[in-house]
């Protein structure tokens, strides 16, 4: 971020292969008309969506970046970016990524198929 944290100093980008991914709402009961999704074809990783309104207006977009350990297939959360297109601003959080002991807090067991579905 520049330092009036208003804008970008620098943004870095790399080109993914994706899937696009539309939910539209067919009963006009969902707070949005349609979703859009961009989803990372290796990571499986869904980093930007697009949110539009009721009245088919871009209302929301969210973009997101992680810090990956892909050999470990571990990731944290590095920055989230929200912007509202109708009131016009933009929220996010930064972060940094923590690698340690964290092969101590995370075990297979939270993976298990049987530990989730009878978790109470």
């Amino acid at each position: 971020m520049a330092d009036d944290q208003c804008n970008y100093a620098s943004l870095e980008l790399e080109l993914r292969p994706v899937w696009i991914l539309d939910v539209i709402d067919k009963t006009g009961k969902y707070q949005y008309s349609k979703r859009r999704s961009w989803v990372d074809k290796e990571f499986y990783y869904m980093q930007y969506h697009t949110t539009w309104d009721p009245r088919g207006n871009v209302y929301r977009t969210w973009e997101d970046s992680r810090a990956f350990r892909p050999t470990e297939g571990d990731a944290q959360w590095r920055f989230t970016i929200v912007n509202n297109h109708v009131s016009k601003r933009t929220s996010g959080f930064f972060a940094e990524a923590s690698w340690e002991d964290r092969e101590d807090r995370i075990s297979e067991e939270m993976f298990d198929v049987d530990q989730l579905r009878d978790y109470e």
